[in-house]
């Protein structure tokens, strides 16, 4: 993950690599307001002052994530066809789940898949 200056536009963008080669990250601009939601989520928080657009937008990055995951995790599985193991077979989400008190934390899930 890294956060870059793009030289056309002069604003900040996150991008984050799913895997080393190149073509295999999804880049989120980030806008003023967009930063300030992010750090009150990582500080354990979902404002509510936020418009609905912000949750959306992140929910629109998070989407784009997966279906890159996926993709990644298909062409790796295609050009290691000689291995067999459940290292191929599976995925691995990080979910965010709200305690009581409010405060987030990641939990991981494994997804494995029968092909």
């Amino acid at each position: 993950m890294a956060i870059r200056l793009v030289e056309e536009t002069s604003r900040p963008q996150l991008d984050v690599s799913l895997a080393a080669a190149a073509g295999n990250s999804v880049a989120f601009d980030l806008t003023p307001i967009r930063h300030e939601f992010l750090s009150h989520v990582a500080e354990g928080a979902l404002p509510a002052s936020f418009s609905n657009e912000c949750l959306e937008d992140l929910l629109a990055f998070k989407a784009k994530l997966l279906r890159k995951a996926e993709i990644v995790r298909k062409a790796s599985m295609a050009s290691d066809d000689d291995e067999v193991g459940d290292e191929a077979s599976a995925l691995i989400l990080n979910f965010i789940d709200i305690e009581p008190g409010g405060r987030g934390f990641s939990r991981p899930v494994t997804v494995r898949t029968s092909e």
